[in-house]
């Protein structure tokens, strides 16, 4: 019929609007990619990308990467088995672990103007803790755990919410304070260095008030058991000889006082007089 004298090539997805993967496309992929845990996820999401890089850059201006697609590709880097691909190496001529590659996505995404949120900086701490394979890269991984945290801590990303008032998207929460205690457990060798981060972490997070278990509990594992309870501010319990049975913490957030956890519930925080920490001021190690 009339249908079999049109060139089949009418529908290539690079040559017909119709077929075309638009950025919407991509950016669920590129998602569903970075929550698979599938081994080869990150290749796959990094891959994805690159190609909307491409087309960008190409003049495609529909095609602009997004906050959305860089940290889906970092979160991908989080559940990743491997060591990196070289792109973000150092002098020393050695691949660069995933906490490096994260931190080179992060400067990708300011290249093409896409603003970080609270979730990037987020993937990218809890990427360096768990990136050390040896002294070297523990070492390289917190420092940029230490960066991720302080740039969260010190940028300001102001947009009005639905009902009109002023929020901040990119700020500390309660991943944030988890996973950089859970750098210090896994980065940090027992000593006081690990204690004095710890403990400056836990402090800011009671008074930011985004005290949750997950941060007790990464507390507990990482601290003597004189300093949890110094810090919590409550009398030791004791122990048998045997020490400590497991890994989490004898005491939860609803047990602490409420000022500790009052923004763990009421989602994003709303920007105000009395914001609890002061952007810009850097945890001091």
């Amino acid at each position: 019929g009339a249908d079999s004298n049109h060139d089949s090539t009418d529908y290539h997805v690079d040559q017909k609007d119709v077929a075309k993967a638009d950025i919407v496309c991509y950016s669920i992929v590129i998602d569903a990619f970075a929550n698979s845990r599938l081994l080869e996820a990150e290749s796959v999401a990094h891959r994805l990308l690159r190609a909307v890089e491409t087309k960008y850059d190409a003049g495609d201006v529909s095609m602009k990467p997004n906050t959305r697609i860089y940290t889906a590709v970092i979160l991908s880097l989080v559940h990743s088995p491997f060591i990196g691909d070289g792109e973000s190496g150092n002098d020393s001529g050695k691949h660069a672990n995933n906490a490096q590659r994260a931190w080179s996505i992060l400067e990708r995404m300011k290249k093409y103007d896409a603003l970080p949120n609270s979730y990037t900086y987020n993937y990218i701490i809890n990427c360096a803790a768990q990136s050390g394979h040896d002294a070297e890269d523990r070492k390289i991984s917190f420092e940029i755990a230490i960066r991720a945290f302080n740039e969260l801590r010190k940028t300001s990303s102001v947009e009005p919410d639905t009902n009109g008032r002023v929020v901040d998207p990119c700020h500390p929460d309660s991943f944030t304070f988890a996973f950089m205690l859970k750098a210090c457990n896994n980065l940090l060798p027992s000593g006081s260095l690990r204690t004095k981060v710890m403990s400056q972490t836990f402090q800011e997070c009671c008074r930011s008030g985004y005290l949750n278990d997950a941060v007790l509990d990464r507390l507990w594992r990482g601290v003597s058991t004189e300093m949890f309870y110094e810090l919590i501010e409550e009398e030791p319990q004791t122990y048998s000889s045997g020490g400590r049975k497991n890994n989490n913490s004898p005491s939860q957030a609803d047990k602490l006082p409420m000022s500790w956890s009052r923004c763990c519930k009421g989602g994003r925080r709303v920007n105000s007089d009395d914001t609890p920490w002061k952007k810009g001021v850097k945890l001091s190690i």
